[in-house]
This record gives structure tokens, sequence and C-alpha cells, in this order.
């Protein structure tokens, strides 16, 4: 009885241990960790991390070279910074050059475009006996001009030219600084069977934005029967029509609002080029030659403005 007993009193104990051990492994696994320290939150990004260092100096949030002159109406200064270096304008030296443009010609101006013959027109037949000439510096010639011209050629009794289309050295158009591709261009559009879906397209367009339908009831058409050339007009031409563009100011608009660099440079050229529009800025705004140098005037190439000029 008594070995019964130890047996069951060792027994007893290890199954003590046993669970004692348990427990202690237990209570160890469930034991917390330690959260993590949220006080310091980090940057969410480096962009982050640079507002917030911003926020807490007096450091400008543009960096890099930049001039500035902010002025209220009547000219006090609201803020300035390397206003008298010269950057560049890029295509803000428009604005000059439409200024000049305003003083020189004024906002009434028209760009003309002159159609001359050395020959002789028989209305019974509608033939042009000669050569068609073509004059003038309009930067904004496009097709549904073109096709306007073929119309007012018909309107003089002529449907068919015997001789040449010869456009003048400065004759443009669709934005073409070539004179040949513009004459060529001007030669596929006078003729209807030649005549290009987009400038059938311009003109229905023009014609239908003025309101004017009865242009639509017929088709626009001069045939001409020799080539393209670039060249003057003939001494004796008779002038037959001159085409105007819009006013000066329209076309102004136009130039700004699309940034056009090859109207800008056309109108530089009526004006005398970069060096003359540079000359008449610095008389007209009554500033020193050294604020505004120009090499172009649609703000290619090199330029240099500062910002009290601009």
């Amino acid at each position: 009885m008594k070995t019964m007993h130890k047996k069951r009193t060792r027994a007893q104990i290890f199954l003590l241990i046993i669970l004692l051990l348990a427990c202690a492994m237990l209570g160890s696994a469930q034991t917390t960790l330690p959260l993590p320290d949220t006080s310091a939150k980090p940057a969410a990004s480096p962009a982050g991390a640079v507002t917030q260092q911003n926020e807490s100096s007096d450091e400008p949030l543009v960096y890099g070279l930049q001039g500035v002159l902010i002025e209220t109406v009547d000219g006090k200064t609201v803020s300035a910074q390397a206003i008298d270096q010269g950057f560049n304008p890029a295509s803000s030296v428009k604005l000059g050059l439409a200024l000049v443009a305003l003083h020189t010609f004024g906002p009434q101006y028209r760009f003309t475009n002159g159609f001359w013959t050395d020959g002789t027109i028989n209305k019974a037949t509608g033939e042009l006996s000669g050569n068609l000439y073509v004059t003038g510096r309009d930067p904004s010639f496009h097709y549904e001009h073109g096709v306007m011209i073929a119309r007012l050629l018909n309107n003089l009794g002529i449907r068919t030219v015997t001789g040449n289309i010869v456009v003048a050295p400065g004759f443009t158009m669709n934005f073409s600084a070539s004179a040949r591709r513009s004459g060529e261009m001007l030669y596929d559009t006078l003729n209807a069977s030649l005549r290009s879906g987009e400038a059938t397209r311009s003109w229905m367009y023009e014609r239908l934005t003025l309101g004017d339908q009865a242009s639509l009831q017929t088709v626009p058409n001069v045939a001409v029967m020799g080539e393209v050339v670039v060249g003057p007009v003939a001494p004796g031409a008779k002038l037959l029509l001159t085409h105007n563009s819009s006013k000066l100011t329209d076309v102004l608009k136009v130039l700004l609002c699309y940034s056009n660099n090859f109207m800008a440079e056309r109108i530089g050229d009526s004006l005398g080029g970069a060096p003359s529009v540079n000359r008449q800025l610095v008389t007209l705004l009554g500033i020193p030659e050294s604020e505004v140098q120009l090499s172009s005037v649609s703000g290619l190439g090199i330029n240099r403005v500062t910002p009290r000029a601009m």
C-alpha cells in the first residue's frame, strides 16, 4: 500500500510540474509586444518633407533664376526681383511686336494682295489670254480666300487663264514660307477639279459663318493652263482686283491667341525686321536700349528683355 501511495504521489507531482510548465509557456506566448512609437511621424514623401521645410523657413517656394515685377495700377511695387536683369521672354516678345504694328499701321490696317494680268479678257469664252500675277504679303491668306479669288475672277468673266500664274517672292498661303509652294496651293484652289477637300470645307465654313449662303449656290472655278512661276509683275500689267485681309486687330488677335511664329515673323518683316522693332520699342516705351535686345520678333532665337521693360 505504501509503495502504491508513493507512486501515486510522484505521478501527481510530475503532472503538476507539467501543468506549471504549460501555463508558463502559454503566458509567454500571449505576452503583448510593445507598440511602435507614433509620436514622431515621418514625412509621407520627399515632397511632404520639402513642404514642411518651406513652411518653417523664409525661403521662396519657387527656386531658380527668375525675374519678377508686380505693380498696382497706380504704379506701386508689390513684388520685385531682378527687375533690371535680362531674361528670355520667349513668345511674350510678340506683345512688343503687336504694339509696334498697331503704332505703325493702325488698328484698322488691312494687308492687301493684288491680282494682275498682262493679257486680255474674252468674256464670251471666259478666257484670259495671258498670265495671272499675284502680289502682296498678307500673312493670313488661306484656302477660303483662294476660293474667293476664283469667285471674284468669275465675276469678271474669267474662267480660264491661258498663261502662267506668277506669284511674287513675298506671297504666302496657309502659313507656308515658300512662295512656290504657296503658288501651287493657289493654283489648285482656284480650279474646282483640283481643289482639296480641306479648301472646300474652309470655304463653306466661312460662308456659312458669315451667313452668305448665296455664294454656295455656285462653285467658283478658274483653270490655269500654264504653270506656277515665282517672279515680279510684268511691266504694263493691269490690276484686276485686290483682296484685303481682316483688320490688323483681328489678325493680331489670331497671332497672339495661337502664338503663331510664322505670322509674327511675316509682320515683323513688314516692320523692318527685329532690329527695327527693337528700336521702335525703345523709342515708344522710353526705356534703355540695354533692356530690350531682340534677334527675332516671334520669340525664337536669343532675345533678352528685363522684367521692368516687359
